[in-house]
């Protein structure tokens, strides 16, 4: 029987996770331009890459400036690293009291790293009291930001009933989420759970293919790693696999999704109508693409059609739809126009109507019949879904927590 040990040791989880790299091909020398032009972002990406060498020879002294300049601008992000330069001694002498308030301001403003250094403190007693409590609540927050060692971690306090009440079939859940955002450990940690039958049917065959699509993706080939997850969970046609579970809860997390939507609570969404995405719902898939364009924001906007794509490709013609009114509102019309037209072809509805109202199609780009349509896009119409009976998995999360400053935090979770 192969290792079954499901504690993974934090510290290496975020060693590898919890900064924020630069794009690849972001050079310093676009770096340096973006930060004299107030850039607060570039001057946090300045600071990543001295400090971890990327581009240019290590030098903390520099790294430190610069992540010091970009929190002068408000980064969540630098200070969270600036939080990691105390945690790590590596030009500050260790300050553990300095690490947990740096994590602590960075999670107040609103970064998922922060957020998880923060639980990590609270685990671990750094700079603060050990607080279970407030370590699950601050883990869940990161999670649902999209940080998938929070989500695999999250699993792990299911499992172990580390701040909450024991889960094993949440777990499995939050597993099967990290696995998607990125996480290669929580495909390790699925398969412990098949192998001891903890919140699925006991099955060594399914635990064994996991452990194998972990080592897969550990040697550098993620994509055939995934093929062997998705090949393996297709083995368990019980209603405890994590891919039913997620089906049962998809109505319910478009209905969350869609409240939490209109009450502007746009990262929440995400997260619910991503949750729904990844148990295959092409409509939530549009949906996560909305959030990531809500308000038009261009620095999302690959995000955006990253999933109005997948919802295509998935045999949802409105995806095409969605991303042709995108790149209108982008300004971009030409592309936004063959994008219709190629909706309407592939069945949307709505393509053919905003393409039927458009009538000089043959002279016009479509600059004159989308921008009412990238109008709705801006100020977000995600698909919705009637509401169903039965609790959301987040809110089991929350049961028999009585702990006030818990309750506190609960708070600041779901009404920030």
């Amino acid at each position: 029987m192969r290792k079954s040990v499901i504690t993974v040791i934090l510290m290496l989880i975020m060693s590898a996770t919890a900064y924020s790299a630069p794009d690849s091909d972001y050079t310093m020398a676009e770096m340096l331009s973006d930060a004299d032009r107030g850039d607060f972002d570039a001057m946090n990406s300045i600071g990543f890459s001295y400090y971890h060498g990327r581009g240019v020879a290590v030098d903390y002294a520099k790294a430190v400036y610069w992540f010091n300049k970009a929190i002068e601008g408000g980064s969540g992000l630098a200070m969270n690293n600036l939080a990691f330069a105390y945690l790590e001694g590596k030009y500050y002498a260790r300050d553990n009291n300095k690490a947990f308030e740096w994590f602590k301001k960075s999670a107040l403003a609103d970064c998922g790293k922060g957020m998880f250094g923060l639980s990590y403190c609270y685990e671990n007693g750094i700079g603060t009291v050990e607080n279970p409590e407030k370590a699950y609540l601050w883990c869940l927050q990161a999670a649902r930001l999209g940080e998938h060692a929070a989500c695999g971690t999250l699993g792990d306090y299911l499992y172990s009933g580390y701040g909450i009440k024991k889960n094993d079939k949440l777990a499995t859940l939050w597993y099967l989420t990290a696995i998607d955002y990125g996480s290669n450990a929580s495909m390790y940690k699925l398969g412990v759970c098949y192998e001891e039958g903890a919140g699925v049917f006991m099955n060594s065959k399914i635990a064994n293919m996991l452990y194998d699509a972990y080592e897969t993706a550990e040697s550098g080939n993620r994509d055939e790693a995934i093929d062997m997850v998705n090949r393996a969970l297709a083995l368990d046609k019980t209603d405890r696999c994590p891919h039913s579970l997620l089906s049962a809860y998809c109505d319910e997390w478009m209905v969350k999704g869609q409240q939490a939507y209109e009450q502007k609570e746009i990262d929440l969404a995400r997260m619910y109508y991503e949750l729904a995405a990844n148990a295959g719902n092409t409509n939530a898939m549009i949906n996560v693409g909305v959030c990531c364009s809500y308000d038009g924001h261009k620095y999302r906007g690959k995000e955006a059609i990253y999933w109005y794509n997948m919802a295509a490709e998935a045999g949802n013609p409105d995806g095409l739809y969605r991303a042709a009114l995108y790149y209108d509102f982008n300004m971009q019309f030409e592309t936004a126009w063959k994008l219709m037209k190629k909706a309407a072809a592939a069945g949307s509805e709505k393509a053919k109507e905003a393409i039927k109202k458009n009538h000089s199609a043959n002279t016009n780009t479509g600059a004159e019949a989308l921008p009412e349509a990238a109008k709705k896009l801006s100020a977000g119409e995600p698909e919705e879904k009637e509401k169903t009976e039965g609790k959301s998995f987040l809110d089991f999360l929350f049961e028999e927590q009585e702990d006030p400053e818990a309750e506190a935090l609960r708070q600041l979770i779901f009404l920030k």
